[in-house]
């Protein structure tokens, strides 16, 4: 008998373990995904780029005999062309040349390949294509394609193509990433290791979390470090391989006149040559021709390459001797190309911050269900505090991935919705509605909810949103018509506005006074952890699965979402209705801890009379309840859905910062949001004054958007400065994150602890009229701040127009306010 129980604790080991395991395991794979997907989009540039430079080779050769005004036809030798080419570089399987009308004239493929002329004619535009290239790329299901012009002096007469098999790429980057494979393998055993022997100590009360923790952070970046260092050997290869093939193509180019005894002093047009070889290919910093050993022609000036030259650590270089056969006397000229290896450290930092982001975000989703765990292994009794803190603890990865499922499309939801506006025929200013529906849904989603949840009960209620999350997953991903998606957006908005009152229901049901100040930090904790870590894995997803894909995996975590729901929320009596028929709120938007909302006490019996109406209007007579309305609250929460929501993704978007890079941004407003709740209210209790902090946060605001406007101001530009104007950017989103923290949860609190409209009715009411009409800011919000940019041709100034309009909505706010410090104004 003694032995189940036991056997039973050893099994709970084994399954904490495997599910900590798991979550470590999804957060390698995410890393694991991301650097291979860098690789796929990185390292073919490199190759076909020196694809290009090989065929230049013989594209040099063949307008040498076009331009002397013969066919294309006549031109003799191909074969002996071709062939080095084709033999000494293995990812080269077949030269040809074709005319205008894809009619094949010549061929040379590598032994071994067999090639159909007519399977040749279905190759379609690569996504390596490059805007400003002079060449074009295309690709089958098993080639890459350059294809490169043939003229003769007057017009073009024909095409060279040269093919490389993908599986050459995908062969090597397998190489290098198998190994990070292992290493991510070997990780995670480590982990089930110790998370077993971890799970064993807390049970009879150790305390090992923060050697876990370590534990876990030093395995997620030994995996990275072995990303880093794939990447690295990757990127190296392609550069260097790109600069001998240019160096090679260079070569090509004199060695014909050098053969003929021809001096090259006496040739115009070289220097021009290479300018436009630096020009077409930006990895390349400078090339330069030497005639015995002295300096002849280079694309810097000569002090600057003697320095280049000198700094041989920085570059990569690849140097070739032109060596006439037939007169060894003749002189000795060297072809130079050097490539910066910059442009690998940049590479590879673009790789590096992408890795951070996704360690950001996989850490919160690992708080999230490690406390979980923690939960589970105390298997305490009925009416404890460790019973309420797992009945707790329950919610938080449900309300967790509710907001994660919503917010993985928020880096690129504007620019998605403008493309399927065009794609409808519809007009683009339009979009700014699809956000106002959006939040519209939202804000009449609550008023019925709480009523639904107190005649059907919680879970019921919640299973239905995480099912309907999983139906607008889907139609995020099928719907193409601009005008249905308006339904799909209300609805999302809906089931978002359900699920806050829903998860909020939960909270004060199964917390007990003195833990209701602790769940309503959980569920704001949760709110943003969830926003910031899915937008910053959705801006990476949608680069390498596209947008679609991204709503495919939205899709599938909905359905956990549902498990999830069903398996570990367990059903709540109904939560009864408070202060004229409203829902007491827990804000979310503001990463501040709601104490005073949680700490409100009931209205006395006699105000649950009063209609919603008398409630309304008595508040609204309330100069200081309407002043900080009018002037915090409402700005503030039009400017979190018109700018940071709306506006914000389109502007970065077009100043050319690309979606990760937005993604990992906008990561920087809930950062600053979440860094307010911990010193919000040390600050209120220093200054005595609730009213104080609200003007820091609107102040913050206003010099956080005033930042962010100034991200394309020419002064900011022409500073010679790496980066200067995404530093701009993250400064001020940052700060506009931190001022909306200090907004949120003190403007609650000063309405309804200084108020006489709280006196008169109850701090409950006040707080939940407060809220809803505040909402009407969050609606408006899109369509104002779409309107401005319009007016001013999306000129990121815009931003800075509106910070100075919340700086000086808190200058009216703060003008007149009592500066006593009354103890009502202070937050307990």
């Amino acid at each position: 008998m003694s032995s189940t129980p036991a056997k039973s604790k050893e099994t709970s080991f084994l399954t904490n373990t495997a599910i900590a395991s798991f979550i470590l395991a999804i957060a390698l794979a995410l890393l694991f995904l991301v650097g291979l997907g860098d690789a796929y989009r990185n390292y073919p540039n490199f190759i076909v780029d020196k694809l290009n430079a090989q065929g230049q080779v013989v594209k040099n050769s063949i307008e040498t005999f076009l331009n002397a005004g013969l066919p294309v036809e006549q031109f003799s030798g191909f074969t002996g062309l071709t062939d080095p080419l084709i033999k000494s570089d293995p990812d080269v399987v077949l030269i040809d040349v074709v005319d205008l009308d894809d009619q094949l004239i010549f061929e040379n493929s590598k032994e071994g390949y067999a090639f159909d002329q007519t399977s040749l004619n279905k190759f379609a535009r690569s996504d390596l294509q490059s805007e400003n290239s002079d060449f074009r790329v295309s690709e089958d299901q098993r080639f890459y394609r350059v294809v490169l012009p043939l003229s003769n002096k007057f017009e073009q007469v024909g095409q060279l193509h040269v093919l490389m098999p993908k599986q050459a790429i995908n062969e090597r980057i397998r190489r290098e990433f198998s190994i990070v494979a292992i290493v991510s393998i070997v990780a995670i055993v480590i982990f089930a290791t110790f998370a077993f022997f971890f799970y064993k100590t807390l049970s009879r009360g150790g305390k090992t979390r923060k050697l876990m923790e370590i534990v876990y952070i030093s395995l997620y970046f030994l995996v990275a470090s072995a990303v880093v260092i794939a990447l690295t050997l990757l990127y190296s290869e392609g550069i260097k391989a790109k600069t001998e093939a240019v160096t090679f193509s260079l070569s090509s180019r004199l060695e014909a006149a050098v053969d003929l005894g021809l001096d090259l002093e006496d040739f115009e047009g070289i220097e021009e040559t290479f300018d436009n070889y630096v020009r077409l290919n930006p990895e390349i910093s400078f090339i330069s021709l030497r005639e015995d050993g002295e300096l002849m022609v280079s694309t810097e000036e000569p002090e600057i390459e003697q320095a280049l030259i000198a700094a041989q650590q920085n570059f990569f270089e690849y140097e070739v001797e032109i060596n006439p056969e037939n007169n060894p006397h003749f002189q000795l000229y060297a072809v130079l190309v050097k490539s910066p290896k910059d442009i690998l450290y940049g590479r590879l930092w673009r790789s590096a911050k992408n890795f951070v982001a996704l360690f950001v975000a996989s850490g919160f989703v690992s708080i999230i269900f490690l406390n979980l765990l923690k939960s589970f292994t105390v298997n305490p009794q009925p009416g404890t505090g460790e019973y309420e803190d797992l009945q707790l603890r329950r919610i938080e990865p449900y309300y967790f991935l509710g907001a994660f499922v919503d917010g993985l499309s928020l880096s690129f939801l504007p620019q998605y919705l403008e493309g399927l506006a065009v794609r409808s025929g519809a007009e683009v200013a339009l979009v700014s509605t699809q956000f106002t529906l959006y939040f519209l849904g939202w804000g009449l989603a609550m008023i019925p909810a709480a009523k639904l949840i107190n005649d059907r009960g919680v879970k019921p209620v919640l299973l239905a949103v995480s099912g309907a999350s999983v139906i607008i997953a889907i139609l995020m991903a099928t719907v193409n018509d601009f005008y249905v998606m308006y339904a799909v957006r209300f609805l999302a908005g809906a089931v978002q506005g359900i699920l806050t009152v829903g998860v909020q229901s939960y909270v004060l049901e199964m917390a007990s006074k003195r833990k209701k100040t602790q769940g309503s930090a959980m569920m704001v904790f949760d709110y943003f952890a969830g926003r910031l870590s899915s937008t910053a894995i959705g801006a990476l997803l949608s680069v390498y699965i596209g947008v679609t894909g991204v709503f495919w995996i939205a899709t599938v975590i909905a359905m956990v979402l549902v498990g999830y729901g069903m398996k570990f929320v367990p059903q709540v009596r109904p939560m009864p209705l408070v202060g004229g028929g409203q829902a007491q709120e827990v804000s979310l938007e503001g990463a501040q801890l709601e104490e005073s909302s949680a700490l409100m006490p009931s209205p006395p019996a006699e105000l649950e009379e009063r209609s919603f109406l008398q409630d309304l209007i008595d508040a609204i007579k309330d100069f200081r309840f309407l002043r900080t309305l009018l002037f915090i609250g409402i700005p503030y929460r039009a400017i979190f859905t018109g700018v940071t929501v709306f506006a914000m993704p389109l502007l970065l978007d077009q100043q050319g910062f690309i979606a990760e890079d937005i993604g990992n941004i906008m990561m920087f407003y809930a950062a600053g949001a979440l860094a307010a709740s911990g010193i919000v209210s040390r600050l209120v209790d220093r200054l005595g004054n609730a009213h104080i902090v609200l003007f820091i946060g609107t102040a913050s605001s206003g010099l956080g958007l005033c930042l962010v406007g100034l991200m394309a101001w020419p002064w900011i530009l022409q500073l010679d400065i790496p980066f200067m104007s995404a530093i701009v950017v993250i400064l001020g989103v940052s700060i506009l994150g931190f001022g909306h923290g200090c907004i949120n949860a003190p403007s609650l609190t000063f309405v309804t602890q200084t108020t006489k409209v709280a006196e008169k009715i109850g701090q409950t009411t006040v707080g939940s009229l407060y809220r809803m009409i505040e909402r009407f800011g969050q609606i408006l919000g899109p369509v104002l701040v779409s309107q401005l940019l319009f007016v001013n041709g999306k000129n990121p100034l815009t931003m800075s127009w509106i910070g100075l309009a919340s700086v000086i909505f808190g200058l009216i706010f703060l003008v007149g306010v009592n500066n006593n410090k009354p103890k009502s104004e202070q937050i307990y």
